[in-house]
């Protein structure tokens, strides 16, 4: 952390190099302070560049110190009302017009007092091997550098501001005895009494020290009504802008929830209509396995169908031909039915039909008994030979048993074998089925839960800025009162000292009427003073001209100088006349 500035080297322990220290004290070099001071320093440039100003100069660094906390507390410390110094510096500062760019480029300079101030307090830290603190920086400004014209600011403000020191003795210097008696003056010509000039009073009575305070107060008065209208000015300014993007962010909001509505509406109707028509993303591959599952096992089905078609067609043609031709000699009822079921003896019976017409036919003519004895010996072979088959045959029977046994556990095998993964994949299927379905009932439920939450977010937001919007409201409604007040207060203030500089006004033209009524009342003495002056003058000149008169020989030898006037009447009433001049003036006075 450094100065913001570029014209001033701010350094602080953490940022002072090992080669900076020897260059501490001086004027060109680096300023080693501590964070407070930095910080104060940064703060009075920041204060100095929001108001446009030339320079950085103490003033902003005053306001600075009674915004720090630390600084704010050593100056309370000292005696110095913070708060009211805050007031006034914060007012002069507004009052100022402000001198730099208006683009924002351009940066305020350092002035030469508060650099100097700066260094001083850096030196006196130097003396004991330590930065800059604020205890360095308010022993400038009040012990060393009081003279400064900005800080007679701080010194109105200061309770004691010069600390309880003993005065001064004065210098010693050697006594010197006086003489006992002084001698008088020789009086070398006769001093005469001579008017003074008259005075002028109306300007002592318009600069009085009482019309001058009066005049720096109202102009005080005036300074912090325009920084406070300038204050409340900003602060409208950013009490609108507030409300300004208040207004955007609600408008933002509602853009976004609206657009929030909508996707969601979307995505709602795109899960119903995959729920509804079972086509959702990931199915189509579930649908084909089964499409798949579903046609292996049809053709399954059907050839199963097709050969237990073909084995039933087998087994009635084997049981139709063992009912017609059934079989003596005691065999067994289950014998005689699984022999119909394997044997075919159809044939058979057709060519002994065939073979019995041939015998009856051809009887006639040969002789009946040796065709019957032929016959019946031929029908005793054939029974032989059939009975000799049919005993061949009880161990092609019990075989037959064994092989429909077989037969019919290798189908029922098959049969299980077959429709067991069927039944397990079917099953598989609709277990996934119902966690898609209860997995799409949850998201549905958590998506109604967020569409709440949702809302009454936006309800709250909506409750809060509407909230927002009358408490700005108000403050605006407050401000504008105050406002009104302010003015109405402002035309009174006009008004009163209007009324105030009218009646000044009047009284001074009064006064100074009364004053020329006296300058010229006082003219009247001074001219019966100069007539008397100048008669005086006269009579002195008579009284050494009849000195003169009376050591000559005319006064000596006739006892005056006029000895044509003593021979006239008596000179009274002469006298009495100029007597009645002496007295006019001063009944002319009273």
């Amino acid at each position: 952390m450094s100065y913001r500035g570029e014209d001033l080297d701010l350094r602080t322990p953490q940022t002072l190099g090992t080669g900076d220290v020897g260059a501490m004290g001086a004027r060109s070099g680096p300023i080693w302070v501590d964070d407070t001071v930095l910080a104060c320093t940064n703060h009075a440039f920041d204060i100095a560049l929001a108001h446009r100003a030339g320079e950085v100069r103490l003033e902003h660094l005053l306001n600075a110190l009674t915004r720090i906390e630390v600084a704010a507390e050593a100056l309370e410390a000292r005696g110095v009302r913070v708060a009211a110094l805050r007031r006034e510096s914060a007012t002069i500062i507004a009052s100022e017009i402000p001198v730099g760019l208006p683009n924002g480029k351009g940066t305020p300079r350092r002035s030469d007092e508060l650099a100097e101030v700066l260094r001083l307090a850096a030196a006196n830290a130097a003396r004991r091997n330590a930065p800059a603190s604020i205890e360095d920086l308010l022993f400038v400004l009040f012990d060393q550098r009081n003279d400064l014209p900005a800080l007679s600011l701080l010194s109105r403000h200061t309770v004691r501001t010069i600390r309880e020191t003993p005065e001064p003795l004065p210098p010693a210097t050697r006594y010197v005895t006086e003489p006992r008696y002084v001698t008088a003056p020789k009086q070398t010509d006769m001093q005469r009494m001579s008017s003074e000039p008259a005075r002028s009073y109306r300007v002592d009575l318009t600069g009085t020290p009482t019309d001058s305070i009066q005049n720096s107060r109202l102009d005080a008065l005036e300074q912090m009504v325009r920084a406070l209208s300038s204050d409340i000015s900003s602060e409208r300014q950013i009490v609108s802008g507030l409300l300004k993007d208040l207004s955007k962010e609600t408008q933002a909001q509602r853009s976004d929830q609206g657009r929030l509505q909508t996707t969601l509406v979307d995505r709602l109707g795109t899960l119903e209509q995959a729920v509804n028509q079972g086509q959702a993303p990931h199915s189509e591959a579930l649908q084909e396995q089964l499409l798949i599952l579903e046609t292996a096992l049809e053709q399954k089905l059907d050839g199963m169908a097709r050969s237990w078609a073909t084995l039933s067609d087998r087994l009635q043609a084997i049981e139709s031909a063992v009912r017609e031709r059934p079989l003596g000699g005691g065999v067994p009822a289950d014998l005689m039915d699984r022999l119909r079921a394997v044997v075919d003896l159809k044939p058979i019976a057709n060519r002994l039909d065939i073979i019995e017409e041939a015998v009856l036919a051809g009887g006639a003519g040969k002789g009946g008994e040796e065709g019957v004895n032929r016959l019946e010996e031929r029908l005793r072979s054939l029974e032989a030979e059939v009975s000799r088959a049919v005993n061949a045959n009880s161990g092609g029977l019990s075989r037959l048993e064994t092989l429909l046994g077989n037969f019919e556990h290798q189908r029922g095998e098959m049969i299980s074998a077959l429709m067991q993964p069927v039944v397990e994949r079917v099953s598989a299927v609709v277990g996934s089925a119902q966690a898609q379905q209860a997995s799409l009932s949850e998201l549905l439920s958590k998506v109604a839960e967020r569409m709440g939450a949702v809302e009454r977010a936006l309800a709250a937001e909506i409750e809060t800025a509407a909230t927002k919007h009358e408490a700005y409201a108000r403050d605006l409604g407050e401000v504008h009162e105050a406002l009104m007040k302010l003015n109405q207060n402002q035309h009174t203030l006009a008004g009163s000292i209007d009324q105030w500089r009218t009646d000044a006004a009047g009284d001074l033209s009064v006064i100074s009427n009364r004053l020329t009524n006296l300058d010229r009342d006082n003219e009247r003495p001074i001219e019966t003073l100069n007539a008397l002056s100048a008669h005086m003058d006269t009579m002195n000149k008579m009284m050494i001209e009849r000195y003169h008169r009376r050591n000559r020989f005319w006064y000596w030898l006739f006892g005056t100088d006029d000895w044509i006037g003593a021979s006239w009447a008596s000179q009274a009433a002469a006298l009495e006349a100029e007597r009645q001049k002496f007295k006019s003036p001063k009944s002319a006075d009273a």
